[in-house]
């Protein structure tokens, strides 16, 4: 990032007032973040993430891709981290019985009776 404007509050200050006063719709924090480092990338930097998305499309050219659920067990195994049970569990409940299970248990995973596992 162009360290010069980058490091510079009042010029930050001053990107923050731009952004809200364009009269559009007021962004995120993560969308004004972005468009800041957007703006403030150097060259360099820039031809560095256009060559990754360009590897990145390659790879998918070339067939060098795998399902999304297989990557995340990957990165399990590899970092050591717990299995996501109770989601897995709800999606498999919800593929059984054609309906979205997970619209049913508000915020965290609750035991359903045997009596209701029957009937969805």
């Amino acid at each position: 990032m162009a360290t010069e404007r980058a490091n510079d509050l009042q010029a930050f200050k001053s990107f923050i007032d731009e952004q809200f006063s364009n009269g559009e719709t007021v962004p995120t924090v993560d969308e004004v973040l972005a468009r800041w480092e957007y703006e403030n990338e150097s060259e360099d930097e820039r031809e560095e993430t256009l060559e990754a998305i360009r590897r990145g499309f390659a790879d998918v050219e070339a067939g060098r891709v795998m399902p999304a659920r297989e990557a995340v067990a990957e990165l399990r195994r590899k970092h050591n981290l717990p299995e996501l049970l109770a989601i897995e569990y709800l999606e498999e409940r919800a593929a059984r019985s054609n309906r979205d299970q997970l619209d049913r248990v508000p915020g965290k995973v609750r035991d359903i009776p045997a009596e209701e596992d029957d009937q969805i």
